[in-house]
């Protein structure tokens, strides 16, 4: 096996973190790198824990990214969370994904074809799933349509096993109480067991 002597696992997360999100694909793209050094670029953790889908998800990344990092990575580092640090909040790039004031609906049908139905159900350290967070989108800036399309869809896939799981979170609200707060035009119904 060729080893690249100069070879720094850091970098991919690195291109990431600074937006360098066409430099980030040519490097999984790079046919000089070997598999393993991808594998271990793309399973690269900071100190906090987070992925490289986590930071790629929390940048909006481009989808072609978010895809090719789901490839490598596989269900487990899809399904991954921060961890269970102190600080760490237990949250996986699906939970990342549905915090942004602008959701990328077509990131998040990636990440849940790739982590599968359970993806849906994580909740982090306040029992929030990523549904419960969608529906908490109400800071500055929030783009409500997009947020509306990815709440609904989010219940479209999670039905009643979401429901369920949903009925409340560390602080109480259900997301049918937090989408009402929050003024969405959601099927609510679709909210009830």
């Amino acid at each position: 096996m060729n080893e690249a002597p100069d070879f720094d696992e850091r970098k991919l997360w690195h291109l990431i973190d600074v937006k360098e999100f066409k430099k980030a694909i040519v490097f999984l793209e790079d046919g000089s790198i070997t598999t393993e050094h991808k594998t271990a670029a793309v399973n690269f953790k900071d100190g906090s824990n987070r992925t490289t889908l986590m930071r790629a998800t929390y940048h909006h990344a481009e989808v072609k990214l978010i895809k090719r990092l789901c490839e490598i990575g596989g269900k487990e580092f899809i399904m991954a969370t921060d961890g269970d640090g102190y600080n760490a909040l237990q949250r996986n790039a699906l939970h990342v994904a549905c915090l942004h004031a602008q959701p990328n609906l077509e990131v998040i049908k990636i990440l849940i074809a790739g982590g599968g139905f359970k993806l849906l159900l994580q909740q982090d350290k306040d029992s929030n799933t990523p549904l419960h967070l969608a529906c908490e989108a109400s800071y500055g800036g929030c783009d409500t349509k997009a947020t509306v399309e990815v709440v609904n869809f989010l219940i479209k896939k999670g039905g009643k096993d979401l429901a369920e799981k949903e009925a409340n979170n560390n602080d109480n609200p259900n997301p049918t109480s937090l989408a009402i707060k929050n003024n969405f035009p959601l099927e609510t119904s679709r909210f009830t067991p």
